[in-house]
């Protein structure tokens, strides 16, 4: 089941769509639900949304996750169209502290959200949810092809979980360096590295699923 609004964001100068998923079952029981915050929305659950015509095909993936139990919230936040505006948004941290300040207090006033709350982020929208993994709202994040650059976050707590996948041929290896960078941060993140070269969503689909299920419980 899908909810989608929009807020308005004056630091980024746009209007912000917000794509919410809510399990089978929300409105037929009164639990909470860990929630996952996509960055690069319109890529989440369909191609017909996507700007370039791909997507992470989530709206057939969950239902396989539900099938095993495995429910959440899934809460996706779009990108600017024009690409070196979203580029230059993951870089800096008026999307993040958008979403901390307004959208997080808004899902959490409208939907019913649990404190296992983490983020998700494909190629540059990596940068912006390590931002929210590491931050006090969220348990970590699920980084796929990493882009960018990636701050240390000091005295992070032990119960944080992180999930860094890279390909080693992709963007000649240095996917691979900033992944084992970030496990450098924090050492008790899942790592899972292999010979993809691939950098979209055809490759980041086939590992989501698993990483999303590791991370309910």
């Amino acid at each position: 089941m899908l909810e989608s609004f929009k807020m308005n964001c004056p630091s980024l100068q746009r209007i912000i769509r917000i794509t919410v998923y809510l399990p089978m079952q929300y409105n037929n029981v009164s639990r909470y639900y860990p929630a996952f915050y996509l960055f690069d929305g319109q890529n989440a659950f369909s191609a017909k949304d996507s700007y370039s015509g791909k997507s992470l095909d989530l709206l057939q993936q969950i239902p396989l996750l539900e099938q095993d139990g495995k429910e959440a919230i899934y809460i996706a936040v779009s990108a600017a169209i024009d690409e070196n505006v979203r580029k230059q948004e993951y870089k800096n941290k008026d999307l993040t502290d958008f979403l901390l300040r307004q959208i997080h207090p808004y899902i959490l006033s409208r939907y019913r959200i649990n404190s296992y709350v983490y983020a998700v982020g494909c190629g540059k929208a990596a940068q912006s949810a390590w931002i929210i993994g590491c931050s006090p709202v969220a348990k970590g994040a699920i980084l796929l092809s990493p882009e960018g650059t990636f701050e240390s976050q000091p005295d992070l707590p032990k119960d944080r979980r992180f999930y860094l996948y890279a390909g080693t041929k992709e963007a000649n290896g240095q996917i691979e360096q900033n992944v084992h960078q970030i496990h450098s941060f924090f050492n008790e993140a899942t790592v899972l590295i292999d010979d993809n070269e691939i950098h979209h969503e055809d490759a980041w689909k086939t590992i989501l699923p698993k990483a999303l299920s590791s991370f309910i419980f």
